[in-house]
């Protein structure tokens, strides 16, 4: 009777776990984002949006989202969606909605989002998508005159040789050039390159990133130069030699060398 008690509370559980592991999908949170991105300064930056979702289920099970705009009708319709882990969180999302030739830009507005999981079963939010269409009208120049860079946070993406990303993250303060005063919190940033390839050997060029909460502005790749790898490799030499003296000096007082007797 015992062992028969056992094997039901045993039948309960497993059907407990696997309903609460296979439940019906619902989307719980929904992050949207314009991306503008220069590849020069002189021309018009292009035009894109991120959207990424979160489930009360496992969202790896994802087979595809249905991306909606309900006053244009323009759709994205996304097969084997990224998935992307922040904090011990997945998320499904596509990072690539371009316009149509229909649409000079992305409009703004509401947006519902579908997603349908392995199984077929779907499942939908909705979300708005809201941003200064000024960006579209700036190339990365005239941009830098009206920037207010208060309104962002300033990120910097270093890549190697074959565009692999190996940082990406806040500035250090010692690859600051410029900070913003409290006369002028208009002027965008710069940064040292020298200071920024001397920290990564290994990086080839890097780009600043600056964020708000609906927008990320991409700048043009800052590549280095040959100039750059010869005052890092002259930093390198001085910074030995003045090790090697350091040393030399400390062997000196350590066997009293040259003292009078």
């Amino acid at each position: 009777m015992k062992s028969f008690y056992k094997l039901f509370l045993f039948f309960l559980f497993s059907i407990f776990i696997f309903s609460c592991s296979d439940s019906t999908p619902a989307i719980s949170e929904v992050q949207s984002r314009v991306i503008f991105e220069y590849q020069d300064y002189s021309n018009l930056p292009s035009q894109k949006m991120s959207v990424f979702l979160k489930l009360n289920t496992d969202v790896r099970r994802v087979d595809s989202l249905n991306i909606y705009h309900k006053e244009s009708s323009l759709r994205w319709i996304v097969a084997n969606p990224s998935i992307s882990q922040v904090n011990n969180e997945y998320y499904a999302g596509y990072t690539n909605c371009v316009s149509s030739q229909n649409f000079s830009s992305i409009p703004q507005g509401e947006y519902n989002i579908f997603y349908v999981d392995s199984k077929g079963r779907e499942c939908f939010n909705f979300f708005y998508l809201k941003y200064d269409e000024e960006f579209l009208k700036l190339d990365a120049e005239e941009l830098n005159e009206k920037f207010q860079s208060e309104l962002f946070e300033t990120f910097i993406g270093i890549y190697s040789n074959d565009g692999t990303l190996i940082f990406y993250d806040r500035p250090n303060e010692a690859w600051n050039v410029l900070e913003n005063s409290s006369d002028d919190k208009n002027n965008i940033p710069t940064f040292n390159s020298e200071e920024i390839f001397s920290s990564f050997k290994d990086a080839q060029f890097y780009r600043v990133f600056y964020e708000s909460r609906d927008v990320t502005i991409i700048f043009p790749r800052v590549e280095k130069t040959t100039g750059d790898v010869e005052k890092i490799e002259n930093s390198e030499e001085i910074k030995n030699n003045q090790n090697t003296e350091s040393k030399i000096e400390k062997l000196k007082k350590k066997l009293n060398f040259g003292s009078e007797k």
